[in-house]
């Protein structure tokens, strides 16, 4: 098992350099890999707080489409992956993992690692997402149809252009965020990833839906 602790936790089971009990040492791992069992999920925690938040921003009054949602999606991904960038930086951001050939049998997390596990997050998000999206088109389509059937009204080919839309919606994220990625390097800004993310969602996402 992977355990993730904070820069705290690592000194407080170091405790000083003082001399510590096997028995001691073992519960006090024990404690820790338990605390740090949520911390996996806590960057899916922390993605899907922040695109509840966004979304919240918005007009209530207006249809969250599925271009809205992507673009939301992709700004909550930046707020933490520009914090682990900084933090690192900085050194306001450690965290440590279990690591057997450390003389702590701690070693601190890589950037690398930090963004790694951030985008494993993001996966599942999207992942989520376009699953959320076919079902919400599938009854949307449904009810399309019924209403139409009702009134006696000729079905169009509408229905399928939507349906188009809603393809891939899991890799169309991850292609964005990897856009804004990209972007971010080069001009060391949030901002300046989604510039490059707003430019590509009208293609990914023309057709607008609700959510």
């Amino acid at each position: 098992m992977n355990v993730t602790i904070s820069r705290e936790g690592l000194g407080s089971l170091q405790n000083g350099g003082k001399a510590r009990t096997y028995e001691g040492v073992m519960k006090q791992k024990e404690s820790i890999m338990q605390a740090s069992k949520s911390l996996g999920a806590s960057y899916g925690y922390r993605l899907s707080e922040e695109a509840g938040k966004l979304k919240g921003q918005r007009d209530s009054g207006a249809a969250y489409s599925l271009s809205d949602r992507a673009e939301d999606y992709v700004k909550a991904y930046g707020n933490p992956y520009d914090e682990i960038v900084q933090g690192c930086k900085d050194g306001t951001i450690e965290r440590y993992v279990e690591d057997v050939a450390s003389k702590t049998g701690f070693r601190r997390m890589t950037m690398e690692e930090e963004l790694a596990n951030l985008d494993k997050a993001f996966q599942s998000l999207a992942d989520k997402a376009e699953v959320d999206a076919k079902a919400s088109k599938i009854l949307d389509g449904y009810k399309e149809k019924l209403s139409k059937l009702k009134s006696g009204q000729k079905l169009s080919a509408d229905t399928d252009k939507a349906k188009a839309v809603q393809e891939n919606v899991s890799q169309k994220l991850v292609t964005l965020a990897q856009a804004w990625k990209d972007a971010y390097k080069v001009s060391g800004s949030k901002e300046g990833g989604m510039k490059k993310v707003l430019s590509m969602l009208n293609g990914m996402f023309g057709i607008k839906n609700e959510a």
